[in-house]
Parts: structure tokens; sequence; C-alpha cells
């Protein structure tokens, strides 16, 4: 693959100005460490980048404040949130429900320059 630059990384720890087009992950799940995670990459993520993570369902239904406050993240963001049939890991050793997340970061406006005016003043 040319123009890639495969990167293994532990985000949390890495430094955020570091950005990237496309970040793709499985982090782990205990503890809801996915969660902590994927919010730490969407800041490595560059305006117009995509990030898709698998992740466990335990944040989308679980009342604790870090799972309620990624629900809406997500929200805010246009998370897409999409299911993986439990026992799809099966050969990895997991049957578990799992989900991917695909989250699109908006690039910022951009700032539109004032048009160049040419005056010309005759006597």
């Amino acid at each position: 693959m040319q123009r890639v630059n495969i990167v293994g990384d532990d985000f949390l720890k890495s430094d955020t100005s570091i950005k990237y087009d496309i970040i793709v992950a499985n982090p782990p799940f205990s503890k809801n460490q996915d969660v902590t995670h994927v919010l730490r990459m969407y800041e490595h993520l560059k305006d117009g980048g995509r990030l898709v993570a698998i992740m466990s369902p335990h944040w989308q239904h679980s009342q604790d404040k870090k799972s309620q406050q990624f629900r809406d993240f997500l929200q805010s963001v246009s998370g897409q949130v999409n299911e993986i049939d439990e026992g799809a890991f099966a050969e990895s050793g997991t049957n578990i429900k799992t989900y991917f997340v695909v989250i699109d970061k908006k690039p910022k406006p951009v700032q539109k320059q004032p048009e160049q005016i040419e005056v010309i003043t005759l006597f």
C-alpha cells in the first residue's frame, strides 16, 4: 500500500499534536477502556478524517457517567454504530457481541478571505 504509514501506538500515552487521516482500532474492552481509547483517538484524528473502532456493547446500556457521556459524544459527532454478530470473532477466542463505530470528523469551515477590490481613481 503506497502512501500508507501503519503506526502501532498507545493513544493514551501519545502526543495529541500528531494527527492521522484514518484510525482503525480494536481497543481493550475491560473497565470501559474502549470508550477511553476512542475518545483519545478522536483527539488524534485530522479534520475530515475517519475513525473506525470495534467496541463492546457495555457503553450502550450502562448508566455510568462515562457511558452516558460517550453516547452524548457519539450523537454530537454523528457517529455510526453497527452491530457485529455474536460469535463473529470465535476463531480468535471470543464469542461476545461487538459493535464497530464509525466517526467522520467534520472538516473545520474554511475561513473565506475577503475578495480583493481594485479601485481606480480618475481626476
